[in-house]
């Protein structure tokens, strides 16, 4: 029986150490972990050398970023010629529930400049800055703004577009993402330095808005490619969650990681990003 392995998903990874990973590694097990903090999971790779010698697969980001994204877009770009731009976006109901984790996440970077690949060069915006409606297929449409993940740089680093990668998320109702917005516009001006520290009172705040809305959310990702005879092609994948399921989704890559780990299906042996690696 293989022995059992750790799945790390107490954010906010923001400005954490590898304490887990490390831990798992020394005692020779792999880990996953539901981390979206850039920094965290971008920087998981300074254990490769020590995971590979201890024959255990360490996986950042196994969740809706990047492990889920990158699935999808494997597919919507395998026949490609060249790719032009991808964009990933979430954008969960209302009435879905948010632990305190996830709130103080989006407040550390709300606000605070974001380096995001844009017009085939890497330029700054504030974060949930950029607001734009967007059409999501069996939700309507939904506000989505820039975020600040992984996934702004394992998608030029996979994709190598021309033109965009984006990630951006959004809240259902206007009163919360419009109010976001205008909060990060003090961090933005220098009137305060992060939202972080209010993550408690905001999120109480949020939740007196629970019985408006809707607990359907859902995914979106593009891609516009050109294919080897020259035609242009947009495609677009969504992933629509009914009846408060949305929270479902972010742990199935993490799930799917470790199954295959245990059936030895997944031959990574390291610590990378999940990008790439869950089919």
């Amino acid at each position: 029986m293989a022995p059992r392995s750790p799945a790390d998903a107490a954010g906010p990874f923001q400005g954490r150490s590898p304490s887990l990973p490390r831990a798992a590694i020394a005692a020779g097990l792999h880990c996953v972990d539901l981390a979206d903090a850039r920094d965290y999971v971008l920087g998981i790779g300074a254990l490769d050398a020590s995971a590979r010698e201890a024959g255990v697969a360490i996986l950042s980001g196994a969740s809706s970023t990047p492990g889920l994204s990158h699935a999808v877009l494997d597919r919507l770009t395998a026949e490609a010629e060249e790719i032009h731009s991808v964009e990933v976006a979430i954008a969960p109901g209302n009435r879905a529930p948010r632990g305190l984790s996830l709130v103080e996440a989006i407040l550390t970077w709300a606000g605070r400049p974001v380096r995001v690949f844009r017009g085939g060069r890497w330029v700054e915006a504030p974060g949930w800055g950029r607001a734009e409606r967007v059409e999501i297929d069996g939700l309507g449409p939904r506000r989505l703004s820039l975020c600040e993940t992984a996934d702004l740089d394992l998608l030029v680093e996979r994709y190598r577009p021309t033109g965009d990668a984006l990630f951006r998320a959004g809240l259902e109702l206007g009163i919360l993402h419009g109010g976001l917005t205008a909060l990060s516009s003090l961090v933005r001006l220098g009137l305060v330095r992060s939202l972080r520290v209010v993550a408690g009172p905001l999120k109480h705040a949020a939740d007196l808005f629970l019985p408006f809305g809707t607990d359907r959310g859902g995914m979106r990702v593009e891609a516009v490619t050109r294919d080897r005879d020259g035609t242009l092609r947009r495609s677009v994948w969504t992933l629509v969650a009914d009846a408060g399921d949305g929270p479902q989704v972010p742990p199935l890559p993490a799930l799917a990681a470790l199954k295959m780990l245990a059936s030895g299906e997944l031959a990574f042996r390291g610590a990378a990003p999940c990008a790439g690696l869950i089919p």
